[in-house]
């Protein structure tokens, strides 16, 4: 996990304790802002992928899907043909 990803999970938890922490309205207000700015900039400079990257994501996606699936199927049918010669 990335030290921008820690940083947003930081924040969002202080945002959820801001109202309960029995401070004045003025200071929560002033709390809400700041953070929702951090927040913000955090999120901002999080990596985005482009259409390429997306697409090459899934595509590593989908074939180690369907080579896991053909392992298991190759699995299926022999341990299918060891239970028709037991009989």
């Amino acid at each position: 996990m990335s030290t921008k990803q820690k940083s947003l999970i930081i924040f969002s938890i202080c945002v959820i304790l801001i109202p309960f922490l029995g401070l004045p309205y003025a200071w929560k207000h002033w709390l809400f802002v700041i953070v929702g700015v951090l927040l913000l900039g955090i999120s901002l400079r999080l990596p985005r992928f482009t259409s390429r990257e997306k697409e090459r994501l899934n595509t590593a996606h989908e074939a180690s899907s369907s080579e896991d699936e053909r392992a298991l199927m190759h699995d299926h049918v022999v341990d299918g043909d060891e239970d028709e010669h037991s009989l």
